[in-house]
């Protein structure tokens, strides 16, 4: 039972943290890995059960959150995001450039082609007799 509570009052803190890092996956999940595995180790030696020990062992998610920022790189993390926005934007445009080849392709594969037609009437004499020429 205790290690049970030890299990959700961990995966509360981290998930709390968690949404109150704004950077790239990476670098929160190298961050996230590394407190997680400190916060691990202080539960197993100090045998902590609840989350309100957790807030008074290593403080509040967001002041978790403001440290985590005050020792990053901002730089690294705001370039990261940027390549990251950029590789969407590119996938974004293809598959808009793919969707609207595929409009064109389909709407154009059922229009009529272009050509002409002859319309004639066949007599009772078997003889045809050519009443009519069309243009696309």
């Amino acid at each position: 039972m205790t290690e049970q509570l030890n299990k959700k009052a961990l995966k509360q803190y981290i998930r709390e943290i968690k949404r109150l890092l704004i950077c790239d996956g990476k670098t929160k999940r190298k961050f996230v890995k590394s407190f997680k595995a400190d916060v691990e180790a202080y539960m197993e030696e100090q045998d902590v059960t609840d989350l309100t020990s957790l807030y008074t062992a290593f403080g509040e998610p967001i002041d978790i959150a403001r440290g985590f920022f005050e020792t990053a790189d901002i730089k690294q993390i705001k370039k990261k995001m940027n390549v990251t926005k950029i590789v969407l934007c590119g996938v974004v445009a293809a598959l808009l450039v793919w969707t609207a080849t595929m409009t064109y392709l389909i709407i154009d594969n059922n229009r009529p082609g272009s050509g002409y037609g002859i319309t004639t009437i066949v007599k009772e004499d078997g003889t045809e007799e050519v009443v009519g020429i069309e243009y696309d």
